[in-house]
């Protein structure tokens, strides 16, 4: 526009009054005019350009604007993503070392339970030892014994007296302390003194803690009841177990099952299993309980938490 107002001036000079009453000379009207028109034409050019970068720059502006705003977006998301990956991160290491925490208490229960499966192993060595001693003897009485059996003509009597030599021999073993046994009554209760490390299959239970014992009919040492009369009775018995323990007891009544039990304490299970039967039986009969001979593996627990026991009664 500056340029404009001074083409403008220049123009009004040339056509203006004479000075100082003296003519000046014509200019060239054309020349002049094609003169203006060139610089009309420069002065749009630059107009033009003017125009080009102010719109250029406005442009420049608003993808810068657009970029910053686009990368901000994009910072915040990952931002996001980073917190909540650190929260998942967070919670991993907690529950890992909750499970370390668990795992050390876990092997401190194995090295308690490894120690005491060591002491009971020191335990049934001893036992073994004391049992192949027993059934040494054992065999050197029964080769003495070797003339008394050409008197089994058959199998079945065989058995018959095989039970009453064992029904005798019951019959001369120590009792609690009274000098004789009482047919009018018989009621006896006992328990085992400890655990019964390992007992297997075909194996009688000696409850050998008497607690009652009136009549005098149960003998701790073999853990059998020779029955004073004939009668009904009543007996019932008790087995603990806890580990991985499970075992399967019968009750024999002069070497015939009268009653089962079965218990498995598999995954550490602490608990026991009861029977109770309810039979007849003759006089001079031997009433035990013995592991069956199947279904037998771990221990009997007997202690101040839980006692395995045996029971009986005279019911008329």
């Amino acid at each position: 526009m500056a340029i404009v107002t001074a083409l403008c001036v220049l123009v009004l000079l040339l056509c203006g009054p004479l000075v100082d009453g003296q003519d000046l000379e014509i200019p060239d009207w054309k020349a002049m005019v094609k003169k203006l028109n060139e610089l009309q034409n420069v002065v749009n050019i630059q107009r033009d350009q003017i125009s080009l970068l102010e719109t250029r720059n406005k442009m420049t502006d608003m993808e810068e604007l657009h970029y910053l705003r686009d990368t901000v977006n994009n910072q915040n998301k990952r931002i996001s993503m980073l917190e909540k990956r650190y929260q998942d991160l967070e919670n991993i290491v907690t529950t890992q070392a909750k499970k370390i925490a668990r795992q050390t208490e876990l092997g401190d229960e194995k090295s308690t339970q490894i120690s005491e499966l060591q002491n009971r192993k020191s335990i049934c060595e001893k036992r073994n030892r004391s049992i192949h001693s027993r059934l040494t003897k054992l065999i050197k009485f029964m080769k003495g014994r070797k003339d008394t059996m050409a008197t089994f003509h058959s199998e079945d009597n065989a058995k018959k007296q095989m039970k009453s030599l064992i029904r005798k021999g019951r019959q001369l073993l120590p009792d609690t302390g009274a000098s004789s046994v009482d047919t009018n009554a018989a009621a006896f209760y006992a328990y085992l003194s400890k655990d019964f490390i390992s007992p297997g299959g075909h194996n009688i239970l000696t409850f050998d803690t008497v607690i009652t014992n009136k009549g005098n009919a149960y003998h701790p040492t073999s853990g059998t009841f020779i029955a004073p009369r004939s009668g009904l009775y009543v007996f019932t018995w008790t087995i603990r177990m806890f580990g991985e323990s499970h075992h399967s007891t019968e009750l024999l009544v002069n070497n015939n099952v009268a009653g089962v039990t079965h218990f498995n304490s598999a995954n550490l299970v602490d608990g026991s299993v009861s029977g109770i039967v309810v039979v007849h039986v003759n006089q001079g009969d031997g009433v035990l309980l013995k592991t069956a001979a199947s279904f037998n593996a771990g221990s009997i627990n007997s202690d101040h938490n839980g006692r395995s026991s045996f029971a009986g009664w005279a019911l008329m």
